[in-house]
């Protein structure tokens, strides 16, 4: 379904029968952990952007030293100049280059967390709205039933579950409940036709 790989990590999301699979790889670690698909809704995004505090530290301290290289110039000599400034030109652009965006996708038990970078990150909003659509697919084939011979309270809370995750809405559920309840077998003709 989607997968993205970026600075020696690889992040994927794939549908399975039993739920959405995250799987994560970096250097040092692998995490694989599935979700099922009752535990996935809500789902929404967050976007931010992670900044190294440690390398921006370094980068002020770095310029700070330049500028009394440069008001000692006298002093420091040449040399001691251009090896600062080349010094904090290499840890800004290092530190640019670990500021990123991430896109991070919440779910109802926890988030999952992407770089948002290029044309991968341009696709997240899509793969979430087919996500969705999937999921809703998915709850309404495997809950949205009424039986006779199931209890009545347990069907009547999973409607209720249905309709608080937006997976039916108000009208469905009603139509349901009413199915449920027997309440619709009790009318007598057409709706607002009365025998007076």
């Amino acid at each position: 379904m989607f997968e993205q790989r970026a600075f020696f990590t690889y992040r994927s999301l794939k549908l399975e029968p039993e739920g959405l699979r995250f799987t994560e790889r970096q250097l040092n670690a692998y995490n694989e952990l599935t979700i099922a698909y009752e535990d996935l809704l809500p789902l929404g995004t967050a976007r931010y952007r992670r900044v190294p505090v440690r390398l921006t530290l370094l980068c002020l301290f770095l310029a700070s030293a330049c500028v009394r290289a440069v008001a000692d110039y006298q002093e420091y000599g040449i040399w001691t100049v251009l090896v600062f400034f080349a010094l904090f030109g290499l840890a800004l652009a290092y530190t640019v280059k670990k500021c990123h965006w991430h896109f991070v996708i919440t779910t109802g038990s926890g988030n999952l967390r992407f770089l948002d970078l290029g044309a991968s990150g341009r696709q997240l909003p899509a793969v979430l709205a087919q996500l969705e659509a999937y999921t809703v697919a998915h709850l309404r084939r495997k809950y949205l039933r009424v039986n006779a011979l199931e209890p009545t309270e347990a069907q009547l809370e999973r409607l209720t579950w249905l309709r608080d995750h937006n997976v039916i809405k108000q009208a469905e559920y009603e139509q349901y409940k009413q199915k449920l309840l027997g309440q619709g077998s009790q009318l007598i003709g057409p709706v607002g036709f009365s025998l007076n």
